[in-house]
């Protein structure tokens, strides 16, 4: 146990440094990866200032806070995965949240959810069904199948009036979730990311925001109730 929790810490200090390597060393897409693999990026020189390299200061500042909060949050969640989850589940647990800290960290930055860690969510969704023992694999691709339907028919209405609302990235999230949590299990998740995105709105007075943050804290709260057996009624 204490490796995983070592694993967590160090795992958690480097969360905000791998999201914010993102633009030049992930690509969101197929498309995006082929693109970069034949045209190599410029980036514009920026000559040094003194505005400039307090600005860099406090930038660090921020992301060592950041990093020391993700250290502590991942060791806190990996100890609750040992507590309270059933030994045949723990290893897909602690993946599943480590993948969520990356999706939250990268999107909160750059407002993309990519498919080098949502397919994956949605891949270790169905292993989780078949060893974990928690859900069946029916439930699993039947959430995975609801978690692709309903945010895309949604798009058909919403686009027309809220343009970008939801990207292509939040649809392979959900069908991750789908996959790992099943069919009612993701609709509260969804309903708890809904509340806890109407919660910021109210809060910080900005209609629009990331999206992934709140579907991961959900999606990580139904899956230890799952766990728990404290939604088998779902």
């Amino acid at each position: 146990r204490m490796i995983s929790y070592v694993f967590a810490f160090i795992f958690g200090l480097l969360t905000p440094a791998l999201a914010s390597r993102y633009p030049k060393a992930w690509a969101s897409d197929l498309g995006e990866w082929l693109f970069n693999l034949w045209h190599k990026p410029c980036f514009v020189k920026v000559k040094k200032d003194k505005k400039r390299t307090v600005l860099l200061a406090q930038k660090w500042r921020q992301m060592a806070y950041y990093s020391v909060f993700w250290a502590l949050l991942l060791t806190a969640l990996f100890v609750a995965v040992d507590l309270l989850c059933p030994l045949s589940t723990r290893v897909w647990c602690k993946a599943f949240i480590c993948i969520m800290a990356l999706l939250t960290t990268i999107d909160d930055l750059f407002y993309v959810l990519p498919d080098i860690f949502t397919v994956p969510l949605i891949v270790l969704g169905f292993g989780y069904a078949l060893y974990g023992g928690i859900i069946s694999p029916e439930n699993s691709f039947y959430g995975a199948l609801y978690g692709l339907f309903l945010p895309s028919f949604s798009v058909l209405i919403t686009s027309v009036f809220f343009k970008n609302a939801f990207g292509g990235g939040d649809v392979k999230m959900l069908m991750g979730l789908g996959a790992w949590l099943g069919v009612l299990p993701l609709c509260l998740a969804l309903l708890l990311s809904v509340i806890s995105f109407g919660i910021q709105v109210l809060i910080t007075g900005k209609h629009s925001a990331a999206y992934g943050p709140h579907l991961a804290w959900g999606g990580t709260l139904v899956l230890f109730l799952t766990n728990l057996h404290l939604i088998s009624f779902l």
